[in-house]
């Protein structure tokens, strides 16, 4: 129920927030924002998951600003790349990874372009009937990876999900289970998350609840 609570929530803001997204002056650098925000909604990393907490990160969203080479190279590679894969990671926050693919699609339409979500329940994380419950599949295609892991784990995902990501020469990981579990695999990942824990805050020597934006090849 709380699931669908946060999928609800955030599909009620989601005609607002696309307007917001279209209307800016960097719509790629907007959604992206949203994007960060939106990894709040995270039961596994924190206590005590708030509307009005996410409501505040959402209001803030435009003052977050990425790492400027991250951001250019992540632009550069939209730009030139083939294929992209799309790791989601909590419900709710796939309302907002919906509206930046949207972006994704429309600013770059000789991507090929593809979502994947956790195979099984784990958690919060968002799962087929996630997508299917806020649309995700009506802005690109969408498959589980087999896994009830909270993060991907190559090698424990499913052959069919593997092989989108071999495939990708782009691949966007959201969320701290996915930094966790794909770090330094050799592949270009950016990964988009909030740091909700001290460790990781600590990690990257920002206050706790910065928004990230940051390359494996660069780690």
């Amino acid at each position: 129920e709380i699931k669908k609570h946060f999928n609800l929530l955030l599909l009620s803001m989601e005609d607002a927030l696309w307007k917001k997204i279209s209307e800016s002056d960097h719509p790629l650098l907007a959604a992206l924002q949203y994007a960060m925000m939106g990894n709040y909604i995270d039961f596994g990393a924190v206590e005590n998951v708030t509307e009005e907490a996410l409501l505040g990160f959402m209001e803030d969203a435009e003052n977050i600003v990425p790492d400027k080479a991250v951001f250019e190279a992540l632009s550069r590679d939209l730009e030139n790349g083939k294929k992209l894969i799309y790791l989601t990671d909590n419900c709710g926050e796939i309302v907002l990874d919906k509206l930046f693919l949207r972006t994704i699609v429309r600013m770059y339409p000789h991507l090929e372009v593809k979502a994947i979500v956790r195979g099984f329940p784990v958690l919060n994380d968002a799962t087929m009937e996630d997508a299917e419950m806020i649309g995700l599949s009506h802005v690109v295609p969408v498959l589980g990876n087999g896994s009830p892991i909270a993060g991907t784990c190559l090698g424990k995902i499913s052959k069919e999900a593997e092989a989108e990501i071999e495939r990708a020469d782009i691949i966007l990981a959201k969320g701290q289970g996915n930094f966790e579990t794909l770090l330094h695999a050799g592949k270009n990942i950016y990964y988009i998350f909030m740091c909700k824990c001290l460790l990781f805050a600590e990690r990257f020597g920002v206050p706790q609840y910065t928004g990230m934006l940051t390359n494996d090849r660069l780690l």
